[in-house]
Parts: structure tokens; sequence; C-alpha cells
């Protein structure tokens, strides 16, 4: 019986550092999405492993596996634990990552994204595990990270990734809390970005009555969004179907913000073209 306690343990201390023995020796490498990802994971395990946090290295290890092998893994969920203040700032910065994580973006910048959501599974756990802010580096890594993520996809490519639908009801023009709730999302994303425009899209239609709706539906989020604080010159308007004003992309510097909103009607609307 003497013999088997060194053995449990032996048993228990490989069986920690499992996952990550495993990903090292599949050595993932940065061809796609998914690849890059896995080695993000692998390299950040790898770090905690030799900082003797074998538990996290083992659980990031885990992600990259499924990662390697083709599961779609997503950030950490915010960690409901967490004082208040760090879950919102957390939540926001989580919901910036997914609105980010199309397949677009993936096949764009499949490295940048990678690194972005590494850095955000890496903030998280720093404030679980209460590392000083001076030594805590994956928050403002992560915000760097996104700037050259914007970089490297360019404005259009980012605009459809943040992009909006504004659905009115049947003859509706005013804004119901969910307009409301998703207007104030654009301008949570907006926030800390010195260039940037929200374009508003809409189909405007032919007869006077269509076209009375549309413009004080656009009326109703342009107002909505001033009063939110995006300045009414950083706001677009492209109508079809109607009068357009066509936006030209020549002029937008590289590294623009780029928000879409596309204002429409609900499945009732049918009755608006009667």
């Amino acid at each position: 019986m003497r013999f088997l306690a060194p053995l449990l343990c032996l048993a228990l201390l490989t069986g920690c550092t499992t996952n990550l023995t495993k990903l090292k020796d599949l050595n993932p490498a940065a061809q796609d999405f998914k690849g890059a990802l896995a080695a993000e994971y692998r390299d950040f395990a790898d770090s905690e492993a030799e900082q003797g946090r074998k538990s996290v290295a083992s659980r990031f290890a885990e992600k990259g596996l499924d990662s390697y092998h083709g599961k779609d893994v997503a950030p950490d969920m915010v960690e409901l634990s967490l004082p208040p203040e760090a879950q919102a700032e957390l939540a926001e910065a989580r919901g910036q990552l997914m609105r980010l994580s199309t397949q677009e973006v993936k096949e764009a910048a499949p490295q940048e994204l990678a690194h972005s959501q590494l850095l955000f599974d890496c903030w998280q756990q720093q404030v679980i595990s209460g590392i000083e802010p001076e030594k805590a580096l994956c928050k403002p890594e992560f915000g760097t990270s996104l700037t050259r993520l914007l970089e490297k996809v360019g404005p259009e490519i980012y605009a459809r990734a943040f992009r909006r639908d504004i659905v009115f009801e049947a003859n509706v023009t005013k804004l119901s809390e969910a307009n409301n709730a998703d207007i104030g999302d654009v301008v949570c994303e907006l926030q800390g970005a010195k260039d940037y425009w929200v374009e508003l899209r809409a189909y405007v239609g032919k007869k006077a009555s269509q076209k009375k709706l549309t413009e004080l539906r656009i009326a109703a989020v342009k107002k909505a969004l001033v009063k939110a604080g995006v300045p009414s010159r950083q706001i677009r308007t492209h109508r079809e179907g109607g009068k357009s004003v066509m936006l030209s992309q020549d002029n937008i510097p590289k590294n623009t913000k780029v928000v879409t909103i596309t204002i429409s009607a609900g499945p009732q609307s049918a009755k608006e073209a009667k």
C-alpha cells in the first residue's frame, strides 16, 4: 500500500498538465483562425504552468485543444462573482469582441482576432487572480489589439461586423425599447474612437406615404444618436428605392471606425405597402 501513495500523487500531477502536454505535442500553427487561437492558448497555458498555476494552464490548454480540433471556442463568459464595475467593463469588451468574431473577420485577420480573444480571457483571469493593476497588462494590450484588428480588416469589413438592424413595426415611427438598446450599444462601441461615422441605410419606397414614414424613422434614429452624444455631422444617410444619397468610400481613412444601422420595418410591414 505504501507504494500506491507516490503513484497516486504522480498520476495527479501529470493529470494537471495532460492538456498542455497534448497541445504542445500537436504544435498548432496559425494558418487560420482556429489554428491561431489554439497557438495563442498554448503559449498562454505554457506561461501559466511555468508560474505554477497548473489548473489555469490546464483550462486554457483545453480551450486550445478544442480550437485545434475544429470546435468553435468563444471568449470566456464574464465571471459573475467579480465586482459590478469589473463585470460591466468586461461585458462591454466581450460584446465588442463577439460582434467582431464574424467569419469575414476571421478570414481577413485570423491572427489579430485570435490574439484579441486570448487577451480578453487573460484580462479576466488576471482580475480573478487579483493581480495588481500595474502588473496586469492584458487589459491595456486588449485595447491595443482591437486597434490593430481595425487597421488590419479595414473600415468596410469593420462596418459589416458592427451592423445593427433597427426594426419598426407597421406604421410605427417611435423607437421601441429594443431599438433604444441597440442604439445605446452603438454609442458604447464608439466611445474612445476619434475617427468614426455612423451610416444609416433605409429603403425609402416609391409611394409618398412610404417615403414620409421612412423619413420619420430616419429622423427618430438620428435624434436618438445625437442625444446619446454622436455628432450629427458624423451621421450619414443612404436611401434606397427613392432619392438616394450615396456614400463614397474613397475618402474614408483606413483607421476610421464605421457602424452601419439598417432601418427597416418588421414582418407586418406589408400593410404599409397597401
